[in-house]
């Protein structure tokens, strides 16, 4: 198939659609698939991005243009970019895709204004959301019968599989935090959370924090770790590549992801597939391969977030057992599973796309009798 990959931004920006969106199409190229990723810079450094101006009409019209198979559009809260892109591609007959990466629970409003201005809820699309949290509030924007297929994200699980480091009793517990530095991660609360947990288990158990990734909130939340004297066993890295990451998780006891509003969490799989256990939020995206219990803990709100993280600093048997079943059972989000399933949803693409032409024109498959 010749494929076309539309979002907002792509690679060397960082962040879950950028690097999804790059390996998705290294694995579809590596299938014989023709992959062209379209976006709003003016190329992505890795040869995986044709440039293209940043502006929704020239993206539109490389979409109708480039002859492509099928679109697979990736959407956020924010992305004008990739929604006139999936207009423009649905309306010209092309089979079209449009995976949602954000949760729209709060974005119900907005979205059904811009309905109502431009109708998108009625474009011939097959629609997709990372996982289950993300799929539910797309649902109820689109209508109850419509259909939205779970297309999670993936991982190579072996990539981030180590050798474990040998611990003593009387080690250091180390807890660990990927992510940007924003809002919506919630880097403070998370701070918050580690400085109750340290005064939760007293200064006879030795901690460290360290806290992994970059953005505008990073200088806030190390002000804070100063003045509030944590800064002994709170540290941060600044952006670290797989390899640190990967080794970070080598001598990592716990994963914390405390963001609300997350629609998937690699970083949190990545973890979870490095054998750390993952202590998260119950009603985000990281419920969808996190089971309380089994591969962590999950949480319903702040305190229930100290709790977990505290359990899994003083409770070494529940931390070891979770920990051995994660570094025995890999993870079920591989790249040979999500590339079966994204073929599938761009057949049901094409089927929608052929209910539409018959709805347009009903004698179309009719012969008539010369």
């Amino acid at each position: 198939m010749r494929i076309a990959h539309v979002a907002d931004f792509a690679l060397p920006r960082l962040g879950g659609i950028e690097v999804h969106v790059a390996t998705c199409a290294e694995h579809q190229r590596a299938r014989g698939h023709d992959v062209e990723i379209i976006t709003a810079l003016a190329g992505n450094g890795s040869g995986l991005a044709r440039s293209r101006p940043s502006v929704i009409r020239s993206v539109a019209d490389a979409v109708r243009a480039g002859g492509f198979d099928v679109v697979h559009v990736h959407a956020g809260v924010f992305t004008p970019i990739a929604f006139g892109a999936a207009a423009a591609a649905s309306r010209a007959g092309i089979p079209t895709v449009v995976t949602e990466h954000s949760l729209l629970s709060n974005a119900h409003a907005p979205m059904r204004a811009l309905d109502a201005a431009i109708g998108w809820t009625r474009y011939p699309i097959a629609w997709t959301a990372v996982s289950e949290p993300a799929a539910a509030p797309l649902r109820r924007i689109l209508g109850d019968d419509a259909e939205v297929a779970v297309l999670p994200n993936a991982i190579d699980a072996a990539d981030w599989w180590t050798e474990p480091v040998r611990r003593v009793p009387g080690d250091e517990i180390v807890i660990v935090g990927v992510g940007r530095f924003t809002g919506r991660k919630r880097p403070l609360p998370l701070v918050r959370a580690l400085s109750r947990v340290r005064s939760a288990v007293g200064p006879e158990v030795r901690l460290s924090a360290v806290l992994v990734g970059d953005g505008p909130k990073r200088p806030s939340v190390e002000r804070h770790v100063r003045r509030r004297n944590l800064h002994d066993w709170v540290h941060f890295t600044g952006r670290l590549g797989h390899d640190d990451i990967r080794e970070l998780h080598q001598r990592a006891d716990i994963f914390v992801a405390p963001c609300r509003l997350e629609s998937f969490g690699i970083a949190a799989l990545e973890a979870r597939a490095a054998g750390v256990p993952v202590v998260g939020m119950g009603d985000s995206g990281v419920s969808t391969f996190i089971e309380h219990g089994r591969d962590g803990l999950l949480a319903a709100d702040d305190d229930e977030l100290v709790a977990a993280i505290t359990a899994l600093v003083t409770d070494h048997e529940l931390r070891d057992r979770i920990t051995a079943h994660n570094r025995s059972n890999p993870p079920p989000f591989g790249w040979s599973d999500q590339m079966d399933r994204t073929e599938h949803e761009y057949a049901r693409a094409a089927a929608v796309q052929q209910g539409r032409r018959r709805r347009a024109d009903p004698l179309g498959d009719v012969v008539s009798s010369p």
